[in-house]
């Protein structure tokens, strides 16, 4: 079931990113992919986490949908916000484990 999770989460990603006029950021995005997934997997690795974020975007899906651009830019940040808390939290147990 996460890895259903991680799939779509990815997939959101691609589509926001795709339809995004910041050719620069494409470019960043583009080139950071690996680490993306590699956070991704992290944020996303608990089922309660997963289906979090799936309500996280999809409120970021409703807000872009209405054309709600300040609802989508205020959510968004939330979502960002709440993954890196994640990540922070984490960080040393999906990283340092690996190595001892």
């Amino acid at each position: 079931m996460v890895k259903f999770f991680i799939n779509s989460d990815t997939q959101f990603h691609q589509i926001i990113i795709g339809h995004c006029d910041n050719e620069h950021l494409k470019k960043i995005i583009e080139q950071h992919e690996n680490y993306y997934i590699f956070y991704r997997v992290i944020d996303l690795n608990r089922l309660e986490r997963a289906k979090s974020s799936y309500l996280e975007h999809y409120k970021i899906f409703e807000a872009l949908k209405d054309r709600n651009i300040e609802i989508a830019s205020k959510l968004t940040e939330e979502d960002i916000e709440n993954a890196k808390q994640i990540i922070l939290q984490n960080f040393d147990q999906y990283t340092f484990s690996k190595i001892g």
